[in-house]
């Protein structure tokens, strides 16, 4: 079977771009000949081909390629030449939180809950990597098309061994990382404030580094009016080897409950967290509106590392990445998926030609609607930052 994934090419960029990559692996292991195609998108423009480009084991194929494929998958976006052909299969990955898919439309023009409803018909199957998001997701969808398929992780790229970062000057005890990204519905800003808490009340050589800061903007101002009264220690942009940063950290902070990148990563490399409350992936969390709850967790968590727990070592943390993330489960399952979009796909049909036609003048509306409330100039800079290569802030 020949799959074409359609997703941005954004290494170190995006958890969505690294969950693709992934997916691809998993799927190859299962003697699946999945290709990425690397598309890109702006303002008004529905879609562009990017370059060939190449990240490890992974090119990218030319958008030709798509034409040979037996299952079309979408992350990104499917030029629409593709997309209301009828002749292929398609499967659309729900990679955002149903939430933050939402109030994009409600904050930006950038409508995405609107355009999932709109193309509902288009799709011969949907996925979410995430179990805790099926229900939503049913209610606006075809329960009947939508499959839960485990998100998952490279484990042999994340692990304990190899390479660790050097934060030098910056170098506290604990280093404490957060690398989750800025969105509508989930933001770093509250575990932020419980880790600077940590550090004033009981920790003064803590140190805590945050990455994935975009240059000039409002998180990065933040951050160095709060350095100013201390408790910093790298604040950076993108890096290229987070796995080294995960290594060297004692813990990851995250407000996630949920299976995101940062999550999967962390635990792969041996990391212990902190997490939002009820976070079934970890024994540490609390509510990160509650920053004095959520500091305490930082500290409960900090007292077992030094106690050498056995829960907060790299051999058991790693083991549960293993059981929880593993590519072959992700794959198993998503072959499934696949193979039941051919086995059910019936281009020929009257009511799918029907479908088909149904969808796309509800796109044209959807897309007519949101070039409306970019004309306006509805929060341009919010619709710009929403287009970067970003997976929802989860992968």
């Amino acid at each position: 079977m020949k799959v074409a994934h359609f997703s941005r090419f954004a290494p170190n960029l995006s958890g969505q771009y690294g969950t693709v990559k992934d997916l691809i692996k998993a799927e190859r292991e299962q003697g699946i000949d999945a290709r990425l195609i690397a598309v890109t998108s702006s303002p008004g423009v529905e879609f562009t081909h990017a370059k060939i480009y190449t990240d490890e084991w992974l090119t990218t194929e030319k958008m030709e390629w798509a034409e040979e494929a037996d299952v079309l998958v979408r992350h990104v976006l499917v030029p629409q030449k593709y997309m209301y052909s009828g002749k292929q299969p398609k499967v659309m990955c729900l990679h955002g939180r149903p939430e933050n898919s939402f109030l994009l439309g409600v904050y930006t023009p950038n409508d995405v809950y609107r355009t999932i409803y709109s193309e509902r018909d288009v799709w011969d199957s949907f996925v979410s990597f995430w179990d805790e998001h099926i229900f939503h997701w049913s209610r606006l969808l075809d329960k009947s098309k939508l499959h839960y398929v485990p998100a998952m992780c490279d484990l042999e790229k994340f692990r304990p061994e190899g390479p660790k970062r050097d934060f030098g000057e910056n170098s506290g005890s604990p280093n404490i990382v957060i690398v989750d990204q800025w969105r509508e519905d989930t933001t770093p800003y509250n575990v932020l404030h419980a880790a600077l808490l940590f550090q004033e009340k009981y920790c003064p050589t803590a140190k805590v580094h945050v990455y994935g800061i975009r240059k000039n903007d409002a998180v990065m101002n933040m951050t160095k009016w709060l350095d100013e009264g201390g408790g910093f220690g790298d604040r950076k942009g993108t890096i290229s080897k987070m796995v080294e940063t995960y290594r060297a950290a004692d813990m990851v902070v995250t407000p996630h409950v949920i299976a995101t990148r940062v999550i999967r990563e962390a635990m792969a490399c041996g990391t212990p967290i902190v997490a939002g409350g009820d976070c079934p992936y970890t024994q540490y969390g609390a509510d990160p509106r509650n920053i004095i709850a959520y500091a305490d967790e930082i500290k409960r968590l900090w007292d077992d590392i030094q106690a050498k727990k056995p829960h907060t070592e790299s051999e058991c943390l790693v083991a549960k990445a293993a059981n929880l993330f593993n590519l072959e489960q992700t794959g198993v399952a998503m072959k499934k998926v696949l193979e039941s979009a051919v086995a059910n796909h019936k281009p020929e049909s009257k009511e799918y030609a029907e479908r088909l036609e149904s969808s796309r003048a509800a796109r044209r509306r959807a897309k007519k609607a949101e070039l409306k409330q970019l004309q306006k100039g509805m929060v341009k800079q919010h619709f710009a930052a929403a287009n970067m290569p970003t997976g929802g802030g989860q992968g």
